[in-house]
């Protein structure tokens, strides 16, 4: 007898979003604020693909002006990176399809990808 899942686990980036836009303005907004230039096209292909930590680490050398993004970063968040996130393409028709025990807890956030579905 086969039996039904009990849990769905999905990877996100790359499967429900698409959030190379969301990183690019995120880790460009932190080098503004230590006052160094936008990512470069090789620093942008490395930090979306890496945790924040090694991100940080490869587009900011300075361990000083670092420690600065980083105390920065803790206290902005994400969020407001939240809507440059673009659904995958076939997302919403399975999210809308898959019943209720596929949806979070949470109610959409305005403005967000999620939202959109």
């Amino acid at each position: 007898m086969m039996q039904h899942p009990k849990v769905v686990a999905f990877d996100c980036d790359g499967v429900m979003f698409d959030s190379r836009k969301a990183n690019a303005a995120y880790y460009n907004h932190l080098l503004a604020h230590v006052g160094l230039p936008e990512m470069t096209p090789d620093q942008m292909a490395y930090s979306h693909m890496q945790t924040v930590d090694a991100a940080l680490a490869y587009i900011i050398p300075d361990e000083a002006t670092r420690n600065a993004a980083h105390g920065y970063r803790k206290q902005m968040g994400y969020l407001p990176f939240l809507r440059l996130m673009e659904i995958e393409p076939g997302w919403c028709p399975y999210w809308k399809n898959s019943g209720p025990a596929t949806k979070p807890p949470w109610p959409p956030i305005a403005r967000t990808p999620w939202h959109a579905c």
